[in-house]
């Protein structure tokens, strides 16, 4: 077998190797990235942050391994004011309060601070950037609407 050979047959297990079992892999790019809003409306959370970082097949979305769906048109109901599986005392958003809304202790992975599991979200992917997390916090604080208020 010639020295190409060799390459060309490890590269496919290379790759496995570096990625590993459940690991993230690389995001596609196609083209310029996606500017994101800086909205915190509901909408504009489920088009930029829950959809593409959260509703995926065997996470969030469907088919559905996790417990609720972050799929458009179904986050408000799945999170606001509906109780934690992990911290049942704890709302996943509780309007209004930040700090006791398990969603974002997820997001920051300090869930074990209040006696869940430390397991950051998004789940073996890389964690939401501190600008979109604070976005999140901000229609939390704001009261959590599913429509903007006027």
């Amino acid at each position: 077998m010639s020295r190409v050979g060799v390459v060309v047959r490890l590269t496919p297990l290379a790759m496995i190797a570096a990625y590993g079992c459940g690991a993230p892999y690389p995001e596609p790019r196609v083209g310029a990235p996606r500017e994101l809003s800086l909205a915190t409306d509901l909408a504009a959370l489920e088009r930029d942050v829950f959809t593409p970082s959260c509703a995926r097949a065997n996470c969030h979305g469907t088919p559905r391994r996790a417990p609720f769906s972050l799929e458009a048109g179904a986050v408000f109901g799945a999170v606001v004011d509906q109780p934690s599986r992990q911290v049942p005392a704890l709302d996943l958003v509780e309007p209004g309060d930040v700090e006791a809304s398990y969603l974002v202790l997820k997001l920051r992975g300090h869930a074990g601070t209040v006696g869940g599991r430390d397991t950051q979200m998004p789940l073996n992917r890389t964690p939401l950037s501190e600008e979109v997390v604070a976005r999140i916090e901000t229609w939390v604080a704001e009261g959590a609407e599913s429509v903007p208020t006027p």
